[in-house]
């Protein structure tokens, strides 16, 4: 049975599986259409932690592109979730934006590594709010950016990198992008390796 109703699904710091809860997972978003918020993220202090892991992205997104008509998912929160890299195509199916548009994303400190932006390309254009604080990115990492920014019509107005390995030369392939979009408003690159250097 659906609610027409719940708008924002919050279910931080419980102890759900991606594996074992899969099933609950999907049929939670799948049969709450009027729902625009998800957020299964942990803090860091709390012992008590879901860990969907890429199990868990995929019964959201399955859920996701499961819902009839369209879906009014804007905003994810996998924070502190143990996902890796090969949970973002799974992300990047949410792609469609006459179905859904991921306005929101948050997969702060998770092992994500620094091909990030090569496979969330996909639904780049409608991403307004980007939380990928401590996922491993690098400077190539922001030589991917720039290239996403050089040839996709981006919305984004805020950005947290924090906590990665990002030196003077990946803030510069950064710092190229953003002159070429002034929609960027909010910018988070407390804790990398920038040094005095940069241009």
């Amino acid at each position: 049975m659906s609610n027409q109703r719940i708008i924002a699904l919050t279910m931080r710091n419980n102890q759900l599986s991606g594996q074992e809860h899969f099933d609950d997972i999907k049929f939670m978003i799948k049969n709450h259409p009027s729902l625009t918020v998800i957020d299964f993220s942990n803090t860091e202090t709390n012992m008590s932690k879901n860990k969907l892991k890429n199990q868990g992205v995929q019964a959201i997104v399955e859920g996701i592109l499961e819902s009839q008509d369209h879906s009014m998912i804007q905003e994810i929160n996998l924070g502190y979730n143990y996902l890796t890299v090969d949970c973002l195509p799974v992300l990047a199916r949410l792609s469609n934006p006459e179905f859904v548009q991921i306005h929101t994303l948050h997969l702060s400190f998770n092992e994500l590594g620094p091909e990030v932006f090569l496979h969330l390309a996909p639904i780049m254009g409608t991403v307004i709010n980007l939380n990928l604080a401590n996922t491993k990115l690098g400077n190539q990492s922001m030589a991917d950016l720039n290239e996403i920014f050089r040839t996709t019509d981006m919305s984004l107005k805020t950005l947290d990198l924090h906590t990665n390995l990002i030196t003077s030369e990946g803030f510069n392939h950064l710092g190229r992008c953003l002159k070429s979009n002034n929609k960027v408003q909010h910018l988070n690159l407390s804790k990398n390796n920038i040094a005095n250097d940069i241009n």
